[in-house]
């Protein structure tokens, strides 16, 4: 099953990289349900839920990281492909970023995306046990460290990911066993 999952998640990563300059000129993005959870320190953290349009059993679910600077507005493009392949998908705001807000602490962005993690798996429709993360920039990096933590993350896709991004190191999660796709030029 973790393979079969893999193999699309690859698949998606590969086709968002070879078509992004036409994404947002071929897809309308579906509506969202906005997402408010407070997070460890009482940050209140924002994202967006899409679900597919007609689910006839629990679906996978990815939560999607922009990089450093960005905002989960970033990841539009790539949705309607996640939701035609089947996926729920969480797209959220980095803390210190977008709609979060708040100011920058990579430590506590970690932790963050075990709170979506928990309150995703929890939500009707989604198969908690084939959750997955992509992220971009140091979004990459929180989110290999974040699936690293997470014994139910299946795997993560990390688009340019770095050895010591702000002090983001995800080597021991990947030297870990963490199934991880890393795409980097």
């Amino acid at each position: 099953m973790k393979g079969r999952i893999m193999r699309y998640l690859i698949l998606v990563g590969i086709l968002f990289l070879l078509s992004v300059p036409t994404l947002a000129q071929t897809e309308e993005l579906p509506e969202s349900e906005q997402i408010e959870l407070g997070a460890s320190d009482a940050l209140m953290l924002v994202g967006d839920l899409y679900m597919p349009e007609s689910l006839t059993e629990d679906a996978p679910a990815v939560i999607l990281m922009h990089m450093l600077g960005g905002q989960r507005a970033d990841y539009e493009p790539l949705i309607p492909y996640l939701l035609d392949a089947g996926y729920i998908v969480l797209n959220v705001d980095l803390r210190g970023h977008g709609a979060t807000g708040g100011s920058q602490d990579w430590d506590l962005a970690i932790d963050d995306v075990q709170v979506w993690f928990d309150w995703l798996r929890e939500q009707e429709g989604v198969d908690a046990d084939r959750t997955a993360v992509i992220g971009a920039s140091i979004g990459s990096n929180v989110a290999l460290i974040a699936c690293g933590n997470d014994e139910a993350c299946v795997t993560a896709i990390a688009l340019s990911p770095g050895e010591d991004y702000r002090g983001v190191m995800p080597a021991d999660a990947i030297a870990n066993g963490l199934n991880a796709f890393l795409i980097a030029s």
